[in-house]
């Protein structure tokens, strides 16, 4: 049996259904088809996808997670890693310990998964910041997530 559902957020898979074809917007940014897909389900928030294009999988975590920067401390270039339990816009920024937004490495819509970025160690308009703590902020959707970095 196929069934087919527009996905608002909080639709369930017809019961009985083989298989299931998805038409999702993010943001109004992305609008696109999945058939074949994987469904996992979550516990708080209904069901979610998982794509290959969800880098890696389905989150395991119920809200945004904000992974320690590696290396850290870190002299050229340090990796940011974060996690999203579902499709949303959002914003990775990098903050000095006086609270100006120093650049912000993304600012777009992202599917569920994990994800990576690296930072330089360049302010936005590419001249190298300075040795110091710096805070990365990541805010998805209605969540946000800081860490501390040190660069030497």
């Amino acid at each position: 049996e196929q069934g087919w559902i527009w996905l608002n957020g909080g639709e369930t898979v017809p019961a009985g259904a083989d298989s299931v074809t998805i038409r999702c917007s993010v943001h109004g940014l992305v609008d696109a088809w999945f058939d074949d897909i994987q469904l996992s389900i979550w516990e708080s928030s209904g069901t979610g996808i998982e794509t290959e294009e969800s880098n890696s999988g389905s989150s395991s975590t119920a809200t945004p997670a904000l992974h320690q920067n590696y290396p850290n401390p870190f002299q050229s270039a340090t990796t940011i890693t974060y996690e999203l339990p579902c499709a949303t816009h959002v914003s990775v920024s990098i903050f000095d310990t006086a609270g100006r937004r120093v650049c912000t490495l993304v600012d777009q819509a992202r599917l569920t998964g994990n994800h990576s970025i690296v930072w330089d160690g360049r302010d936005s308009s590419g001249y190298p910041a300075y040795s110091g703590i710096y805070f990365c902020r990541l805010d998805a959707g209605a969540e946000s997530r800081t860490k501390t970095m040190l660069l030497l």
